[in-house]
């Protein structure tokens, strides 16, 4: 068996039902290794697995060496986001928590009008009303549709981005409607398309304000929140190669970081 398939297998038996194995596993389906332009790692330690994305860090299961999966943390998240089931471990100094709110459940009403849309199409309104890199957004959608890990819906102008989806989930991750197409229902379409799909998941930033009464008019449920991690400290200059000898050196539960996932 290769490693890859190791790694990806063990996900599920850390958090069965998780949004954080969930994602690891997709991401690993789209991107394998390694792929142009996308900062992209997969570490395991003792009873975690991590993925370094871009500029995030996903960490899936409940880390049993809490002293050590700091020290992981500190190294490898320096200058990135951590989101995190158990986030009990990351009080660091330096870090600091923003919380997400979590919605769930299906979108009523009807879904007429509804089609699939490529990434081109709404990376516009993406790099309009969000602080997102237009091209590398374009390049990391676009490449994760083409491998059925990820799907937009639009509908008069409005998108919707399903991120994956598992479990019977449809993981949204972003949802634009242009000011000049607001008020005509298209988000509420989209969402009820997906909800014939799977259950509704997302997660967005409190400041958004109004954004719980509309999801909750839509038929949602708000479940609890998520934590986000974000540190001011800049990232080291140390390689993960450097990093993975010296955690193997100084200990014999060290974070393993592998080099060679290919799906």
């Amino acid at each position: 068996m290769k490693r890859s398939e190791c790694i990806v297998r063990r996900i599920p038996d850390i958090v069965p039902n998780g949004y954080h194995a969930a994602k690891i596993r997709a991401y690993a389906a789209a991107y394998g290794h390694r792929y142009p332009n996308v900062d992209l790692s997969f570490y395991t330690g003792d009873g975690f697995t991590a993925m370094v994305y871009n500029n995030t860090v996903t960490v899936a299961g409940i880390p049993r060496d809490r002293e050590m999966y700091r020290y992981f943390i500190q190294r490898i998240g320096s200058g990135k986001f951590i989101e995190t089931a158990d986030d009990s471990a990351l009080e660091l100094d330096g870090w600091y928590r923003t919380q997400l709110i979590h919605m769930r459940g299906r979108a009523d009403g009807r879904d007429d009008g509804v089609v699939p849309a490529d990434a081109y199409a709404m990376s516009d309104a993406v790099s309009t009303y969000f602080d997102i890199d237009r091209d590398m957004w374009y390049t990391d959608m676009s490449h994760r549709i083409r491998h059925g890990v990820s799907r937009i819906y639009t509908c008069g102008g409005s998108y919707a981005a399903v991120d994956f989806h598992a479990y019977g989930m449809m993981y949204v991750s972003c949802v634009v409607s242009p000011e000049e197409v607001r008020g005509k229902g298209n988000i509420r379409r989209i969402l009820s398309h997906i909800s014939d799909l799977g259950v509704i998941d997302l997660r967005y930033d409190p400041y958004q304000e109004g954004l719980s009464g509309f999801y909750e008019h839509m038929g949602l449920m708000r479940v609890g929140e998520d934590m986000l991690w974000d540190n001011e400290v800049r990232r080291m200059s140390m390689e993960p190669d450097d990093f993975a000898r010296i955690l193997v050196r100084n200990t014999k539960r060290a974070v393993r970081y592998d080099r060679r996932i290919d799906i």
